[in-house]
């Protein structure tokens, strides 16, 4: 964009009666680009399976909540559940935000996992603080048993502590890096 300190453009659109991938979607979108921010002041897609809205000001706070009833029906040959929100912040030169996700019955190809909950944090006001909390209950990939596995991430973006609990019935094991 040469001549320009920020793109700057606007979209507004309604979905009424869409097909993608012969399966119906609705929703609207009202956002724009201008003087260097990016807001979203409504925006919501529903379809077989999924809603998922996201308002507000990236560079302040874009906050967005996503409900997957069917998760097959955004991928391919998947099945579950899950639910996420969350915000996001981009200050110009580095990302903040949060996500809570929660997960039941996922099935993508050969990775299997009966529940799942993810909390994260990333906070770019304070060197770039990064908090990671995954906990999984029964999950597999194929014919390997994974157990019921915990993951903590602790840190900075720069470096952070990773921790992986693993737990099975009769065993347990313990995975720390450093990255």
């Amino acid at each position: 964009f040469a001549g320009f300190d920020h793109p700057e453009g606007k979209i507004k659109a309604n979905f009424l009666r869409s097909i993608v991938r012969k399966k119906p979607l609705t929703g609207n979108i009202n956002a724009q680009w201008e003087k260097g921010l990016f807001s979203v002041t409504h925006g919501e897609f529903h379809g077989n399976g999924f809603d998922v809205t996201a308002q507000g000001i990236l560079q302040k706070k874009l906050e967005y909540n996503a409900k997957i009833t069917d998760l097959g029906s955004l991928i391919p040959h998947a099945a579950g559940r899950l639910s996420a929100s969350g915000w996001l912040r981009w200050n110009n030169t580095l990302w903040g935000g949060t996500a809570a996700v929660e997960g039941h019955a996922i099935n993508v190809e050969k990775f299997k996992i009966d529940s799942a909950t993810l909390n994260a944090q990333v906070n770019e006001k304070e060197d770039e603080v990064l908090k990671v909390s995954i906990q999984a209950r029964n999950a597999t990939y194929g014919t390997i048993n994974l157990g019921s596995p915990t993951v903590n991430v602790d840190g900075k973006l720069k470096n952070h502590d990773v921790l992986v609990l693993l737990k099975w019935p009769k065993s347990n094991g313990k995975i720390m890096a450093n990255c």
